[in-house]
């Protein structure tokens, strides 16, 4: 039976007890696919965390006053947590810096509202500064707060 992905996102977050590790590492010394699994979610982390050292060439590139951003395409879930509303929203991460993130949502997000972005393995709390419409959807910036 391999590793639960939620197992693996807790793992590399620090957030397994010593005996959860203890367990998980004994079952990734045999299991080459959860060493894969392990190995991709490690390395997205790396590339999130470092992104501000990262030096492209990629033409889609965005200079702003909080650093380079990197064009993405990649699905995420989105809660409010202040103001608190229900229900997890399904959004797109359009780009990424070293201090925020843009997003595609499917409704108008409060300017100033804090947030919380759930992009395996990473879960980014921030807090909305601007939200304007692009069709029937809408692009909100988000000046991070705090990631794990």
């Amino acid at each position: 039976m391999h590793v639960r992905e939620e197992d693996l996102e807790r793992y590399l977050q620090g957030q397994l007890l010593p005996d959860q590790v203890a367990v998980l590492r004994d079952h990734l010394e045999n299991c080459e696919h959860c060493k894969g699994r392990l190995r991709g979610g490690e390395a997205f982390l790396s590339q999130f965390v470092n992104l501000s050292y990262v030096q492209s060439k990629f033409a889609g590139i965005d200079r702003r006053r909080n650093g380079q951003r990197f064009l993405v395409d990649e699905a995420a879930t989105m809660i409010q947590l202040n103001p608190v509303l229900p229900g997890r929203r399904e959004v797109r991460v359009v780009d990424v810096s070293r201090l925020g993130l843009k997003l595609l949502v499917p409704v108008a997000v409060e300017v100033g509202a804090v947030i919380q972005i759930r992009l395996k393995p990473i879960i980014v709390t921030g807090e909305v500064r601007h939200c304007t419409p692009v069709g029937e959807s809408f692009h909100a910036g988000v000046q991070i707060q705090d990631f794990f």
